[in-house]
């Protein structure tokens, strides 16, 4: 939440990039917790409702996942994994030729609408 309090761009970018870094908590939270931040259908309606928006966020392999969330709370200031993890994570992704490591535009960008990854390919 202070993220998103502190933050003028995902303040004005929307509702999509709220969902987007709700799902990514929840995500978080789940596999690296072992806690469920949202009930299943609560993380199931909105999966689907990110993937109908055309989200790309909702696509992700759990390694992806894992590596944007380790960007954005980096951002925060709030690292999940030190700089040796987060390269060995880079460096897999790479080599799978990951389209989240690429720094492309994701296909709402390509629309000119804002999301979180377009917010991350920006300042990184």
């Amino acid at each position: 939440v202070s993220a998103l309090i502190d933050n003028s761009y995902w303040q004005s970018a929307g509702p999509l990039v709220v969902k987007e870094l709700i799902y990514f908590d929840a995500l978080y939270a789940y596999y690296k917790t072992g806690k469920s931040l949202l009930d299943n259908d609560d993380y199931s309606t909105l999966k689907d409702n990110l993937s109908w928006e055309g989200s790309s966020v909702a696509m992700m392999k759990a390694n992806e996942a894992l590596f944007i969330t380790a960007i954005a709370s980096s951002k925060r200031g709030q690292a999940i994994m030190d700089d040796a993890e987060y390269a060995t994570l880079k460096k897999e992704l790479q080599s799978e030729k990951s389209w989240v490591t690429a720094r492309g535009q994701d296909a709402l960008e390509k629309l000119g609408l804002g999301s979180f990854l377009g917010y991350l390919h920006r300042v990184l």
